[in-house]
């Protein structure tokens, strides 16, 4: 079997606490910078909310794209590694000047949603549920 091309989009939430509650919800740009220490990886913004709970939460949903190449394709377990060896709550920096508020930004922590991988197998846009 001859090794394909594999686009992948992975789902994950982004939670950060501030040093003061949020008093108002802001729009955020589309794309997310973010770091793992070796380079940059954008995040596409889904979407932003303060939690209602705990006011000093902002939560960003977010999805990424990547690609490998095998003949077979990786299980949503092996996917997940990736994901997680890639970026993770350790490894995770971002310029907080991306953000639109004032208060400091204390920690973040990185979910990833492992139930929802879609694989873009076409190049006009089709995906499917990763399964």
């Amino acid at each position: 079997m001859k090794a394909k091309l594999h686009r992948i989009f992975s789902y994950g939430t982004l939670s950060i606490q501030y040093d003061a509650d949020l008093t108002d919800g802001q729009a955020l740009d589309d794309l997310f910078i973010v770091n793992n220490g070796q380079f940059d990886i954008p995040l596409k913004v889904v979407s932003a909310n303060v939690s209602p709970i705990q006011p000093d939460i902002l939560n960003i949903e977010f999805s990424k794209m990547f690609s490998y190449i095998a003949k077979e394709k990786y299980t949503p377990k092996q996917i997940h590694k990736i994901n997680e060896h890639v970026l993770n709550s350790q490894n995770i920096t971002f310029d907080p000047k991306q953000l639109p508020y004032d208060q400091k930004p204390l920690m973040n922590i990185l979910f990833w949603e492992t139930t929802m991988y879609h694989e873009m197998n076409d190049l006009d846009g089709k995906e499917f549920l990763y399964e």
